[in-house]
């Protein structure tokens, strides 16, 4: 059965499914939730879920789509955040916040599905003494792997997925081809880490 909190995202319509280009790629999905702040039920629904993933750390550190949520779950857990502008420029210019060396953080996320904006943030952060040592997304796509770090999703794709064909909400069809670019990402990063010397 769908959860309550997708179900949610999909009838704001943070969550569609179709045929999109992102960055010259065609992806069937497509998520909207840097705009997450415009629903007030829906941030609050999504900050009471991701809340108990949070595990021990000094500071939240959220992307530039993630500020909304980086701020509630900061007011919601009590622990500082720091936010990404989502700039290019040095870590020391690009993330606001209070923090200095030797600090463990959780990166708070949007949507999983691209490890390298991600991954340029982790490595900047690490530049500055933050430390993530696990990253929470609202939907985690499945296609990302982040080495030495914790994934904990609010939501997986793939279950989303099936549970909207199953209850008829998404042809089957869809739902397949959802899948197959899950498999077909995730694959590529596989062989390129099996190519790595």
């Amino acid at each position: 059965m769908m959860s309550d909190l997708a179900r949610m995202l999909i009838d704001a319509g943070l969550l569609q499914f179709g045929s999109f280009v992102v960055n010259g790629d065609e992806v069937p999905f497509q998520g909207s939730l840097a705009m997450l702040a415009s629903y007030p039920d829906v941030l609050r629904a999504v900050t009471d879920a991701a809340a108990p993933l949070i595990p021990p750390a000094d500071h939240l550190l959220a992307t530039n789509e993630a500020v909304p949520l980086g701020v509630a779950l900061s007011l919601h857990t009590g622990i500082p955040l720091v936010y990404s502008r989502g700039t290019d420029a040095a870590p020391v210019v690009d993330l606001v916040g209070a923090y200095d060396i030797g600090h463990p953080a959780v990166l708070v996320t949007t949507l999983l599905s691209s490890a390298a904006p991600v991954t340029r943030l982790l490595e900047g952060a690490r530049r500055v003494g933050l430390e993530v040592h696990t990253v929470v997304p609202i939907i985690d796509a499945g296609a990302v792997q982040l080495p030495d770090r914790e994934i904990v999703p609010v939501l997986r794709l793939a279950e989303i997925v099936a549970d909207l064909v199953e209850n008829g909400m998404l042809p089957e069809g869809q739902g397949w081809f959802v899948l197959a670019w899950i498999g077909g990402r995730l694959s590529n990063r596989l062989r390129q880490g099996s190519a790595a010397p």
